[in-house]
Parts: C-alpha cells; structure tokens; sequence
C-alpha cells in the first residue's frame, strides 16, 4: 500500500496546454523600444554591487534611499546595578543610543 489512496487506478496524466503563442524577438525588442519612448525603465535588479561605501547614502534601484551601515555587534554587559543605571542615566542625559555614548567614552 505504497500509493496512499492516490494511486493511478486507470486515471490518464494530465498535461497542460499554453493558449499563448511564442512571442517574436523582433517584436519584443520594439515593444521594448517603445515603452523606453514613453519612459518607463527597467527594474528588474542589478546583479553588481557598489564597488565602495564610503557614502553614507546609497541609492537603490527602486530610487528609495538606504543608509549604508558597518556591520553590526551585541554586548550582554553584567556588572553592579549602579553603574549600569549611571550608565543608563548618562545616555538619557545627553539623549544618545547606548552605542554613541561608548563610542565617545572610548574616544576620549
């Protein structure tokens, strides 16, 4: 009992038909022509990659931008609840993320 009750018991295989017919390259490439006329553009995805990221602002293919970031890390810090609060109180104070207030304590 191998088919599970789904077994060919005479049936015939299915195939399926297209009703479209092959388009023509040479028609293709003047639909394409002409729909650069009217100015639509290509958005299917490039497959290059920016060569740097040194800008702050990258621009994609949709035309939306995205903040190009440094990859990113977690700390878990342990340590007496005081610190840590005068920690917390310190970001708060100034009204920066935990990450830019350690990155300026390490700079200094």
């Amino acid at each position: 009992m191998t088919d599970y009750g789904f077994g060919s018991d005479g049936l015939k295989k299915v195939e399926l038909k297209s009703s479209r017919k092959p388009v023509k390259a040479d028609e293709l490439e003047k639909a394409v022509k002409t729909g650069e006329e009217l100015g639509f553009v290509d958005r299917a995805p490039t497959k290059s990659k920016p060569t740097s990221s040194v800008s702050a602002v990258e621009t994609s293919t949709s035309g939306r931008r995205r903040r190009v970031s440094e990859p990113q890390g977690k700390v878990l810090v342990t340590g007496p609840e005081r610190v840590l609060q005068q920690f917390r109180d310190l970001c708060d104070d100034r009204g920066l993320p935990y990450w830019k207030v350690l990155e300026e304590l390490l700079g200094e």
